[in-house]
């Protein structure tokens, strides 16, 4: 078979997105399967015929995908599967191997990356991708059309008459410009947003241009996915998107999801050369750490659109600063100010219930946050996550970790309360939190022009059947 007549489709399985985001819907952000877009990307490069299917954005479910995969009769399906969604993508490859018996279905992402051997049991799944998918997943392609095994392919697990090969672990990419950019034109573009308020201009999207983060938080799974290995695109790279982002699809604010995007600042001064150098007509905001919130950097980066810094604080106690983020409250408010001074506005994560907290530091926590009083807060429940230092320790404690293998959390839930703390007390402190920070009549004033925008009105409907109930359900708990 020629390559040009061997089908391959890529699919983001589909969601309720209302219970992985850990935020009242209408603010949740609607983003990219940017993953999948960078393995079409290289698929499409070696001459294949490509179908990407954001299924969530387009509304789709499995009885609709699995309509699409009989009419399209792909020879080749890649799943993408991180922990959140894995079950749904295990529904998927079963939906597609009922419809289509001989298609090759292919699970790669975050989850079977981590747990590689639990995942090519699955009867629906005929190979596992683990690691970094781009040349891995082009290379079975080729393999199949070619009719040869999968012999020798790198960083995949797959059954072969009956039993299961490993082939060795794939080496991570060292130059990630020989990637092809991501097939965004393969994506409904105009259907993507990011939390609200956070970008002034609309459309928006986001992207990465870098991978991995060198940090070591116990309650992340970076750590576990790209063993602290950072590694990023060239400024002249990501000036290539940005600028295909804003001429082609008509993109004005861009947010970079990388883990920690102020790593090296040689390299986000360069970014920042490109956007001024290209005039590239776009706002943009990123992940920071405090400690890595630098003046000379943020303040260049201030002067090329970048409206927002994102930063997880987590406490509002000093020794559970110390303990999860090596920082301390006057080195929180010290960047803060700084941030204020040059213009930059911030959105603010804290965690509540880590272990070893206790009932006061949460306390203390809310009153951090409202002394602090960012642009956005955000405080989420302690979530143990598949890759973290957390998740592994409580899986041998047998301490509760949920099991991901066998179902899709709701993350409007809390899903994990360490002694003392209830599941119960946690939730209705976590709804506690945003009544009291969101609904401050001096908030609802400072915000209120940052909020008169296309996007906004757009998402209004929603907002009218959520908070209501939102402050009465939450009103009444205390």
């Amino acid at each position: 078979m020629t390559v040009d007549q061997f089908r391959v489709c890529l699919v983001s399985p589909p969601y309720d997105r209302r219970k992985v985001y850990s935020t009242m819907g209408f603010a949740a952000p609607i983003e990219p399967p940017l993953g999948l877009a960078f393995i079409a990307a290289m698929v499409r490069s070696k001459g294949f015929d490509v179908r990407l299917i954001d299924s969530t954005t387009l509304g789709y479910d499995l009885e609709d995908l699995g309509r699409i995969v009989a009419e399209y009769r792909p020879h080749l399906v890649g799943i993408g599967a991180n922990s959140p969604v894995y079950t749904l993508a295990v529904e998927l490859a079963d939906k597609i191997k009922q419809v289509s018996p001989s298609t090759v279905v292919a699970l790669g992402g975050c989850h079977p990356t981590l747990y590689p051997d639990r995942a090519i049991e699955n009867r629906s799944v005929d190979v596992v991708v683990v690691g970094e998918g781009e040349y891995a997943f082009a290379e079975i392609a080729a393999a199949l059309a070619d009719q040869r095994s999968l012999t020798g392919i790198q960083g995949i697990v797959y059954k072969s008459d009956g039993q299961v090969v490993h082939e060795p672990q794939r080496p991570f990419l060292k130059d990630l410009d020989l990637l092809p950019m991501p097939a965004f034109d393969l994506l409904p573009m105009h259907r993507y947003r990011i939390s609200l308020g956070i970008a002034r201009r609309t459309p928006a999207v986001s992207m990465v241009a870098s991978r991995g983060c060198p940090m070591n938080c116990r309650f992340c799974t970076s750590p576990g996915i790209w063993k602290r290995h950072w590694r990023h695109h060239s400024p002249e790279y990501v000036g290539e998107v940005l600028q295909l982002l804003t001429s082609r699809h008509r993109i004005r604010h861009v947010q970079f999801r990388d883990d920690t995007f102020t790593i090296d600042e040689h390299w986000v001064r360069g970014i920042c050369d490109q956007i001024e150098q290209r005039r590239l007509p776009l706002t943009w905001d990123c992940y920071s750490t405090v400690g890595l919130v630098r003046e000379g950097m943020v303040r260049r980066m201030r002067q090329v659109g970048c409206n927002c810094l994102s930063i997880g604080i987590e406490s509002g106690n000093d020794e559970m600063l110390r303990k999860y983020k090596n920082t301390s409250k006057a080195e929180v408010r010290e960047k803060m100010a700084l941030l204020r001074r040059i213009g930059i506005r911030t959105r603010l994560f804290f965690m509540l219930a880590p272990p070893a907290e206790r009932r006061e530091h949460l306390e203390e926590t809310l009153e951090f946050a409202l002394e602090l009083d960012p642009d956005f807060a955000m405080f989420l429940p302690t979530v143990p996550l598949p890759g973290s230092a957390l998740y592994e320790e409580l899986s041998v404690a047998g301490s509760g970790a949920p099991d991901y293998d066998r179902c899709a959390p709701n993350f409007q839930e809390v899903q994990y309360a360490p002694p003392p703390f209830s599941v119960e007390e946690l939730q209705e402190f976590v709804e506690l939190c945003y009544r009291k920070y969101y609904f401050r009549p001096s908030y609802f004033w400072r915000m209120l022009p940052n909020l008169l925008n296309l996007d906004t009105l757009k998402r209004g409907w929603e907002a009218v059947g959520q908070l209501p109930a939102m402050y009465f359900r939450t009103r009444k708990r205390r």
